[in-house]
């Protein structure tokens, strides 16, 4: 299944135009209904904390700037072995 993320990736910085949120895109959630929707990270506030991260759907985002697009370093994390596949005990 492909599903549209409406030419949003992870850095972009938007703004949710129905709440006003504005933040870094951290994570690109896609579901097998087709909808997708990103995680945004707001700036620290003044008070110094990092706020939580809010959830809004690709569809109600606008740009603000574009994020670096660059291929993610999938050797970083250390050696990997390729999963063993196993039946499930549970059939």
């Amino acid at each position: 299944m492909n599903v549209d993320t409406n030419g949003f990736a992870l850095g972009d910085v938007v703004r949710d135009t129905i709440t006003g949120l504005e933040g870094t895109i951290t994570g690109i959630h896609l579901y097998t209904t087709g909808c997708a929707r990103v995680t945004l990270q707001a700036r620290i506030g003044s008070d110094g904390k990092v706020p939580e991260g809010a959830g809004s759907d690709v569809l109600t985002l606008e740009m603000v700037k574009a994020g670096p697009r660059q291929e993610p370093d999938r050797a970083i994390g250390g050696p990997r072995r390729d999963p063993t596949l196993r039946p499930n005990p549970l059939r």
